[in-house]
């Protein structure tokens, strides 16, 4: 709007006020506000609504390897499968450090891309060429463990108020 009217004001045209230039330029810091706090809150959404997500890394060739991941070991040891568990969504940058039964060790850096509320699946594997590589092979929801039941009361039974809730009382028959 500014530049339309400063455009006329060029242009020779007298029809432009130096006051509605001014409500032009108050307009354009309004919508700039405007825009800048919907993004803001548009951001805060999607930050919230980030879910929480497992990667499980696994040797399909059958050489151990050990997984460094966001600057801390997943598995020391060298093992055949790795699992992170509640990592946050997005990418995470991993290097797989892999111990073939022949040659040298092997070391393959990866970006793991974890979505919330999955399971995401990595697989070891050896292509063609006989060189490692590391590719995505499944997603699955992730299941949450099932709710604890309630503990049952370690005291005595209390008997119930109204007698259709008492159980029935069973008496051992008498031999004779």
């Amino acid at each position: 709007m500014f530049r339309r009217a400063a455009a006329l004001l060029i242009e020779g045209r007298k029809s432009v006020s130096l006051r509605s230039m001014r409500r032009c330029k108050t307009f354009q810091r309004f919508s700039r506000k405007l825009s800048q706090v919907g993004w803001l809150g548009l951001v805060l959404t999607f930050s919230m609504a980030q879910g929480t997500g497992d990667l499980i890394v696994v040797s399909e060739t059958g050489e151990p390897f050990r997984l460094y991941l966001n600057g801390e070991w997943i598995l020391d040891q060298p093992g055949t499968r790795a699992e992170a568990h509640d990592l946050h969504e997005g990418f995470h940058k991993g290097t797989i450090y892999l111990y073939p039964s022949e040659g040298k060790a092997v070391q393959l850096k990866k970006t793991f891309a974890v979505e919330g509320g999955y399971v995401e699946y990595y697989a070891i594997r050896k292509n063609r060429k006989g060189q490692y590589t590391v590719t995505v092979y499944n997603r699955a929801l992730k299941e949450e463990p099932a709710p604890l039941p309630p503990p049952l009361p370690s005291g005595p039974p209390s008997s119930p108020s109204s007698p259709s809730m008492q159980s029935p009382l069973f008496l051992p028959a008498r031999l004779s």
